[in-house]
């Protein structure tokens, strides 16, 4: 009795070691989504690299510019900048998406960037839920539980950024997983153009973001202009 209760613990921690692998869903127009199953969720994380054409500190401008995602973001309909704390930003942000209700959350955005050993400097945008710090749920939208994730962008030379985005959400109300984890999947090509395309205007290519305290600012150069 005993060696057959060792060996169901033995297959089941084999299959649970298994669960948390990144596994390859696409690899599309320069872009490949993994994502990996969540204990005790249905929804699972999603992260996806690749490349940008445009310089990563353009990038980083681009999607620092909270105030305008209604803009340029696929489905916000709105982003609004609440404060500015020392190291965080708290930012509002309400989803309409196709045949669902709206959604909506609070995140607490923080600067995370860093220099490698090589010299080069590294952004990175990190994110959390904190719908304690903005406004009060609203009826007919969905208030999310869970939204957290991260953008990282890399020089790549001539110019171009390797990028890699990560987030960790789940758009509650009565959506099924499955239909959770498609819409997550569908939607990341779409953030990439978004940034592709806003990184062309000249106002994400006069300075440099800032990087966190601690960490020495590299030279302030203007972009080259985006091919034509």
């Amino acid at each position: 009795m005993q060696k057959y209760a060792l060996i169901a613990v033995m297959l089941w921690t084999a299959g649970t070691a298994q669960a948390g692998e990144w596994k390859k869903v696409s690899s599309d127009d320069g872009i490949t989504i993994y994502n990996r199953e969540q204990a005790g969720s249905g929804v699972k994380e999603v992260k996806a690299v690749g490349t940008i054409n445009a310089p990563h500190w353009v990038c980083k401008n681009v999607i620092d510019d909270e105030a305008h995602y209604k803009d340029f973001m696929p489905y916000t309909e709105a982003s609004d900048v609440l404060k500015q704390a020392q190291d965080v930003k708290y930012v509002y942000q309400r989803i309409s998406a196709p045949l669902v209700s709206e959604r909506d959350y609070t995140l607490a955005i923080r600067n995370k960037s860093f220099r490698k050993p090589d010299g080069s400097i590294v952004y990175k945008k990190v994110w959390s839920l904190a719908n304690a710090h903005g406004p009060k749920p609203k009826d007919g939208v969905v208030r999310l539980s869970t939204n957290e994730g991260y953008w990282v962008f890399e020089d790549a030379g001539n110019n171009k950024t390797h990028a890699t985005y990560y987030v960790n959400t789940n758009p509650g109300g009565s959506l099924p997983s499955w239909v959770a984890n498609a819409a997550n999947t569908r939607a990341i090509p779409n953030l990439f153009e978004a940034v592709t395309t806003q990184s062309k205007k000249p106002q994400y290519r006069k300075t440099k973001p800032a990087l966190p305290e601690g960490v020495d600012a590299p030279p302030t150069t203007m972009a080259p202009a985006p091919p034509k």
